[in-house]
């Protein structure tokens, strides 16, 4: 995994320095904002802007977003040079280094929110939209959001969703299948991973069609080109304003698929009516369970990129509304200490790091550490002829196994019953566990240690009546 964090360029006031100082920082997610939307960008203008952003130490492979015209989506006549010209930038983007671009097929707005500075009880100042404020405003009379209202003049605006009335879910599906079949074939031989970001919120809004929203759409939206190239954002707080989106199943499908190219994680509180407000990290405070998510992205092997998306407001900065340094920060330290966490408990599963199959060499337990490099789990012994798994684990009370802890760490005597299960890992779990780790039992009456039955003398591998005390 690889952690990136969005930067609008010299105007915008977070600094790269600054965000080069974030723990774990891969590298930056930006674009070129002065070109008109549907222009070529000049390749001299993506040169710049990556040399700006590695002469601050850190990566520049990710451009978010290009953006996709109006006429394109609404299927007009002029679409096909206007995605030429999007296929002029794909090509571009591929000369400079960028791996994967992020883009979009939402209708005239893109993310939509009713307040930019919610307050919230701890003070601080989030983005937040109200499902009952937005039903109440009518597009025939103006539209009027914070942070939107400059996109379009009144005239515009009302033109354009003029023209949308005569698009519906299918038409508008029909248009991203045209504009999908010429980009992807570009994108394949340019080496660049397209991945659309989902529909935020994840619903109609002002009468506007709204089709990458949950999973069936990831599914059909996947399917138009059956491509590497053709993927997805994942985008926990998008796709999560709906609570029908079960975000680390659709991490672990799609993921599996290889289609997540890049992720955005963030949490949001969402209320039944789709009222909701963007949350931080923290998975209890808002209604996303963020190290789930994690988790999902390690068992998929996902090696893409995440930024930690839109944060609070806080410790007094002002800004662009949702792109502050000091939460997006926290965001990300977060995320990547749930990853982590997860990779290590992974990693602990499925066998023993470097310095315990040191300890098991120093103690004897092994020809020398390449002996102990098939890294088979502790719960998997495969080999054992005798027993089942659980067999080869034996709970002993820590006063029993004092008196036998000699013979059971330095006999080389094995029964006959397990004298051909593998467990070199099992026999130095069980040293370092009766040296190192022993653990209360589950009573907490007496302290007890697990060791391997196939490294004890064979006269403990005999069956012991359920009334021993030491069973």
């Amino acid at each position: 995994m690889k952690m990136t964090f969005r930067w609008y360029g010299e105007s915008d006031p977070v600094r790269l320095e600054h965000i080069r100082q974030i723990p774990g920082m891969y590298g930056i997610v930006s674009a070129i904002y002065d070109v008109p939307v549907g222009e070529v960008w000049p390749v001299e203008k993506l040169q710049a802007l990556r040399d700006r952003i590695e002469a601050a130490g850190l990566r520049f492979e990710v451009v978010e977003s290009v953006p996709v015209h109006e006429d394109i989506k609404l299927g007009k006549p002029t679409r096909d040079r206007l995605i030429a010209n999007f296929e002029q930038n794909i090509r571009h983007c591929a000369a400079v280094g960028i791996k994967v671009i992020c883009y979009n097929f939402m209708p005239v707005f893109d993310w939509t929110r009713t307040e930019m500075a919610k307050e919230l009880p701890d003070g601080s100042f989030t983005l937040a939209f109200d499902a009952e404020a937005v039903a109440k405003i009518d597009p025939e009379q103006g539209i009027s959001l914070p942070g939107w209202d400059a996109s379009y003049k009144p005239e515009q605006l009302k033109q354009l969703l003029a023209e949308y009335k005569s698009i519906d879910d299918e038409a508008l599906w029909r248009n991203l299948e045209y504009f999908l079949k010429r980009i992807i074939p570009v994108a394949e031989a340019a080496g660049v991973r397209m991945a659309m970001h989902p529909d935020d919120p994840p619903r109609p809004i002002f009468g506007l069609p709204r089709i990458v929203k949950n999973h069936d759409d990831l599914v059909r939206l996947t399917g138009i080109v059956d491509s590497p190239a053709n993927g997805i954002t994942l985008c926990s707080g998008s796709l999560g304003a709906d609570l029908c989106n079960d975000i680390p199943s659709l991490v672990r499908k799609f993921g599996g698929m290889g289609r997540i190219h890049y992720g955005h994680v963030r949490n949001v509180a969402v209320q039944p009516d789709g009222t909701f407000y963007e949350s931080a990290h923290l998975s209890c405070e808002g209604s996303l369970d963020l190290a789930e998510i994690m988790k999902a992205y390690h068992e998929v092997g996902f090696d893409g990129y995440l930024r930690p998306d839109h944060g609070r407001m806080i410790w007094g900065e002002t800004g662009k509304p949702g792109y502050g340094l000091y939460d997006r920060a926290l965001g990300a330290v977060y995320i990547n200490g749930l990853w982590e966490a997860v990779s290590k408990y992974a990693d602990r599963s499925l066998g023993p790091s470097e310095s315990a199959k040191r300890l098991l060499w120093a103690l004897g337990g092994a020809a020398g550490p390449a002996a102990t490099r098939r890294r088979a789990p502790l719960r998997r012994h495969r080999r054992c002829a005798g027993s089942p798994k659980k067999s080869c684990m034996k709970k002993r009370s820590s006063s029993a196994l004092s008196a036998r802890r000699a013979d059971s760490v330095t006999s080389p005597s094995f029964c006959d019953r397990h004298r051909n299960c593998s467990c070199s890992y099992s026999r130095m779990i069980a040293i370092i566990r009766r040296t190192t780790a022993v653990r209360m039992s589950p009573s907490r009456s007496r302290r007890t240690s697990y060791f391997c039955v196939s490294r004890r003398p064979a006269s403990l591998c005999q069956p012991k009546n359920r009334n021993s005390a030491s069973s």
